[in-house]
């Protein structure tokens, strides 16, 4: 649980980029003790990808930036909200994300996001 602003969340969505090659990468992170601050920060949260800790070994942490990034109060809407966006842009644009699973079939298809998209943060 992290408190932005007099509120309380326990997960958030984010899209990070690669420069080099200009790929990005979607993902959810939802745990006890997670903050949005220490994504992509040294001894700080770098993604479950495989493909993605082997870009930052091989380029360094400082090849990737933060896009944008979406807190949530519960972590079943953070993850719908991230597998639907998944669903839809690996569709259209694959050779875009280095993402490699939509999370087809993982998602809570009896939650609806009910117009909640989060709330954007304010990346630092």
């Amino acid at each position: 649980m992290f408190v932005i602003k007099g509120k309380e969340y326990n997960s958030y969505f984010y899209i990070i980029k690669h420069k080099p090659s200009g790929q990005i990468y979607a993902g959810c992170r939802y745990a006890k003790d997670c903050n949005p601050s220490e994504l992509l920060k040294k001894k700080g949260y770098c993604t479950s990808s495989e493909v993605v800790r082997k870009l930052i070994q091989r380029d360094g942490l400082n090849s990737f930036i933060v896009l944008e990034i979406r807190i949530f109060k519960d972590k079943h809407k953070a993850y719908l909200y991230e597998s639907v966006f998944l669903q839809y842009n690996l569709r259209v644009h694959p050779w875009l994300f280095l993402n490699k699973s939509c999370n087809a079939g993982c998602y809570y298809p009896e939650k609806r996001l009910e117009g909640d998209y989060g709330e954007l943060y304010e990346i630092q």
